[in-house]
């Protein structure tokens, strides 16, 4: 006998009839004409059902403080949704706070969802807000790998002292979506929420804590009897109807052992306190499906997620598991349009670009609809850091100013000089002049060359050095269109790496010392073990490194090749202030890699009291990839700051924030405080040191013949 023939047998008739009363309405003829209507109503061809929760009812306990991101997250999606995938306001339902119950969900779910499906409907279900757990209700060993279900807590969830009893189950969430895949099984599910990753886990997941505290009591099946919709199933652990291969989508915040974070899209005109955030994985998966394509699929989509995401935090990665080979969205929509995405507030526009993609202060954009159509006005860039800058209307806002827009940069900031770029192909060339971050002149010694060629089309930085297409890169081009893109691309990557590159420009006010030292003997006999052994280290050159900070600070020193060969070199930082610092030391390699190699990622131990050094060991070689015959040049950036601050993902892809002109845009950004959902950032002091070397790697040969010219 099944749960739910087992409830109703023992609940008495009486009692049944009030509560299924309660479920239907005061009388049958609603349901009836609504089903009527909804049989002589065609399918959508697209629906969404939006979920925020911000806040909960009264009488919930503290422990479930307010969110500060749902309610941006779904209106952030909304607009994208109508303005980039061309689903109508009409179909999109959104469920915010009081509508949010776990009536109102039950009831949109089946109403805007399931009545509205058919064979080709597309569906988005996205849920933001706190996650949690409660005990298992179908009493099954081993249904759950730790006895408890992975739940949503709504509105009303927690209130009248409701321990984990009316939290949405997922057992639930698999029922509904069961009965909505005999519709369609064109369903997409982004949760995000705190340790989401299990809610719709097709197979068991290793159990962790939630940041929202864990019910003690299961399901209340008595309560959901009056709410369940009829003709559907209740599916719990153990139903053999209960599917290991979803044909839906799901796309969660993060893993099971982990939590959801917020992160501040936008600050305001003074650049003090943020005024808006997002959940992290809400933000960066609306940039990735901006960034989509026609035939891209949900994995591409999704991987592209959580890459940002790691940037970002990489405390917290993406989960995602089901039909992920669907193209999304049927491929039912245009291609981005031109410029960068951008998000107006009042008197400010929020822009998703900035020094990478050679933005500064003072860099004229023209502003489009969100389609890249129709001009809606001009704006200044006031405020900018790597990644993303603000910017403030010319003149008044205009009215229909609302939404996502797209950002076009017409002209450019003084002191920001754009790449410069020699294209052999005219069609190229005038698509890649839309690029505000090139300036396509003529061939020079310092510019950077595209050519053309039977083996395809490639990207040179001035020294000759092939930056485009990398082996990952490399494919068959189908269209002059496509190339300018995946080469406005490259110039992205070739801007992150001159920004962190040269933040060796600005000494800061924190002295701080950097160079090489014999490795100590202690430290040798113990890699020793393993067949390091110490890379012999030349003296600094007479006239060194290309940025002030480096004058007399250009090393050599002969790399491994291969894995066997396992040289190491010591770095030793001295923090000269007065202050007590954290000391973080970057590599930025000639062959674009970036990496942290102190500290190690997670780890916080990276205190330098006045007067004290720090030893840092780096193993030197030369990558199979550097194919020119002079050496390659490895620089190693030494960064001081009063708090700790995590460069981990400032080394790859990331948004950085500036705090002024002061503070270099990554630092500031490494500064700021994760922020977790519910929890306000506390930003650290902004004052910080930089001192940087660049040592020089020669293969295990004979030096090749002097005269190729610099790296950089």
């Amino acid at each position: 006998m099944s749960r739910r023939a087992l409830l109703a047998s023992l609940v008495p008739a009486g009692l049944a009839l009030f509560l299924w009363s309660r479920a239907s309405g005061p009388d049958v003829a609603p349901r009836a004409a609504h089903a009527e209507v909804v049989a002589n109503t065609p399918p959508a061809d697209r629906v969404a059902l939006l979920v925020a929760l911000d806040r909960h009812a009264p009488g919930t306990p503290d422990d479930f403080p307010p969110l500060r991101g749902p309610g941006s997250d779904v209106r952030l999606i909304r607009e994208l949704l109508i303005e980039r995938f061309d689903f109508l306001p009409e179909n999109i339902r959104t469920l915010a706070n009081e509508d949010a119950t776990h009536a109102g969900f039950l009831h949109a779910f089946e109403e805007h969802l399931i009545e509205r499906s058919g064979p080709e409907t597309e569906v988005l279900l996205w849920y933001s807000g706190h996650g949690s757990r409660v005990p298992d209700a179908s009493g099954l060993v081993d249904a759950e790998p730790d006895g408890l279900d992975s739940t949503f807590v709504l509105f009303d969830s927690r209130s009248q002292r409701r321990d984990g009893s009316f939290d949405l189950t997922d057992d639930e969430l698999h029922s509904l979506l069961a009965a909505l895949s005999e519709r369609t099984e064109r369903i997409a599910v982004v949760t995000d929420a705190c340790h989401s990753g299990a809610v719709l886990r097709g197979t068991p997941a290793a159990a962790g804590a939630r940041s929202a505290p864990a019910g003690t009591r299961p399901l209340d099946l008595e309560r959901l009897e009056g709410l369940w919709p009829a003709g559907i199933p209740l599916l719990e652990d153990g139903d053999p109807r209960r599917r290991q291969d979803p044909r839906w989508v799901h796309v969660a915040a993060c893993s099971p052992r982990q939590v959801a974070r917020e992160i501040a899209l936008e600050i305001d005109a003074e650049g003090e306190e943020p005024v808006r955030y997002h959940g992290a994985l809400s933000f960066y998966l609306s940039e990735a499906l901006g960034d989509a394509r026609p035939g891209d699929t949900w994995r591409l989509v999704a991987d592209r997620t959580s890459a940002r995401l790691a940037d970002r935090f990489p405390g917290q990665t993406a989960w995602y598991e089901g039909n992920l080979e669907r193209e999304l969205f049927g491929s039912r929509f245009a291609p981005p349009p031109r410029g960068w995405l951008a998000v107006p507030s009042g008197a400010h526009v929020s822009v998703r670009a900035g020094r990478v993609q050679g933005l500064g202060e003072g860099s004229v954009l023209e502003l489009f609809d969100a389609r890249g159509e129709r001009s809606l006005g001009r704006a200044v860039v006031r405020l900018v850091a790597a990644l993303g800058s603000i910017a403030a209307w010319e003149g008044d806002p205009p009215e229909d100013a609302t939404g996502a827009m797209r950002a076009v940069e017409i002209s450019r900031a003084p002191g920001i000089a754009p790449l410069r770029v020699a294209v052999d192909s005219p069609e190229l060339a005038e698509l890649l002049r839309t690029c505000p971050w090139v300036s396509v002149e003529e061939e020079s010694w310092d510019a950077y060359r595209v050519t053309s060629g039977p083996g395809g089309t490639e990207l040179h930085s001035p020294a000759g050095l092939r930056l485009w297409p990398t082996d990952s890169d490399a494919r068959e081009q189908d269209s002059v269109e496509v190339l300018a893109r995946e080469l406005g691309q490259a110039f992205q990557l070739e801007y992150r790496h001159r920004t962190v590159y040269t933040l060796a420009d600005d000494a800061g006010d924190l002295p701080l010392s950097l160079a090489f030292v014999p490795v100590p003997p202690e430290k040798l006999a113990l890699y020793a073990e393993d067949g390091f052994i110490e890379a012999e280290i030349s003296a600094p050159a007479a006239s060194g490194g290309s940025v002030g900070a480096l004058a007399g600070r250009e090393y050599h020193a002969v790399g491994g090749l291969g894995a066997e060969d396992k040289r190491l070199v010591a770095i030793e930082v001295v923090n000269e202030s007065d202050l007590l610092v954290h000391v973080a030391v970057l590599s930025v390699a000639e062959d674009r890699s970036m990496n942290v190699i102190y500290p190690h990622p997670g780890r916080q131990d990276n205190a330098l009291s006045p007067g004290s050094r720090k030893t840092v060991l780096v193993q030197v070689f030369v990558d199979e990839g550097w194919v020119r015959e002079r050496p390659m040049r490895d620089r190693y950036v030494a960064v001081a700051t009063p708090g700790y601050a995590d460069f981990h993902p400032l080394t790859r892809t990331s948004s950085v924030r500036g705090d002024g002109p002061k503070l270099p845009g990554v630092i500031a950004d490494a500064l700021r405080s994760p922020v977790t959902r519910g929890r306000a950032p506390r930003p650290d002091p902004s004052r910080f040191g930089v001192a940087a070397v660049d040592l020089l790697v020669e293969r295990p040969v004979e030096r090749a013949p002097e005269g190729d010219p610099g790296a950089h």
